[in-house]
């Protein structure tokens, strides 16, 4: 594993991709069973290997499952030390992110992120900045004239390469992955952000969690989408509310 990240490192990979992708490897390959199992075949082992492989094979599973469950968490701790094995010249997709004069950022632009970033650049032109993780995504946004960058909001060097003007002032979160908008989150209050937030929820615990953690204004989509659908109908097919009873 440690190997792993030196190597990555010499290939100018950042210190988080190269941690990410080292922990991933941690643990020995299966192939490994393959080969003791020939070796005993043909006696070049004695068989009490093949044990002491497939018990050595167990453990690395658990511990790769174990410090994987948390890449995040080691690469801060350890981020000063891992830090020294990067390479100062970056590779083209590692080049620092420049949001330029937004003052809102809208973190996911997929159906609803989108929707969000029409809106909200007419209130205010010019000033939104919109981020996705998906490299198609971002390039379609791109080719129809909109203001958006590649990045992943849940990985800690995208908050290393990212400017984060003090103009700043908002953030949307429309994220499709709850536990990726916490993350999120987690990383924007680390890094001093002191402006506005609001983000998306699809269920009503989702819901409580995001205003537990002080985020500014939460929206749950599936009942905010059924209420406005049923005003819009109502409209149109010239319902009323029905009047309470005054006794």
């Amino acid at each position: 594993m440690v190997l792993f990240f030196w190597l990555f490192s010499r290939f100018r990979l950042m210190a988080t991709t190269a941690n990410r992708a080292s922990l991933v490897l941690a643990n020995y390959s299966e192939f490994g069973l393959i080969v003791a199992a020939i070796a005993v075949s043909i006696e070049w082992l004695p068989t009490e290997w093949m044990l002491v492989d497939a018990v050595a094979l167990s453990l690395s599973f658990v511990f790769a499952s174990v410090i994987n469950s948390n890449p995040n968490l080691i690469f801060k701790k350890f981020r000063g030390t891992l830090k020294r094995f990067e390479r100062p010249d970056r590779l083209q997709e590692d080049a620092p992110i420049d949001l330029g004069n937004a003052k809102m950022i809208v973190f996911g632009m997929g159906r609803v992120g989108t929707g969000v970033y029409d809106a909200m650049s007419e209130r205010i032109p010019d000033s939104v900045t919109g981020v996705d993780f998906d490299e198609y995504v971002v390039e379609k946004h791109q080719q129809r004239g909109r203001n958006v960058v590649y990045g992943n909001a849940t990985n800690p060097e995208f908050w290393e390469r990212v400017s984060m003007s003090k103009q700043v002032e908002y953030v949307m979160l429309v994220m499709p992955d709850h536990s990726a908008q916490l993350a999120t989150i987690d990383q924007i209050r680390e890094h001093g952000f002191k402006g506005k937030i609001a983000a998306t929820a699809k269920y009503p615990d989702e819901l409580e969690t995001l205003k537990e953690l002080g985020v500014d204004a939460a929206f749950n989509i599936y009942a905010e989408v059924g209420t406005g659908f049923a005003s819009l109908s109502s409209e149109k097919f010239g319902l009323q509310p029905a009047r309470s009873d005054p006794s």
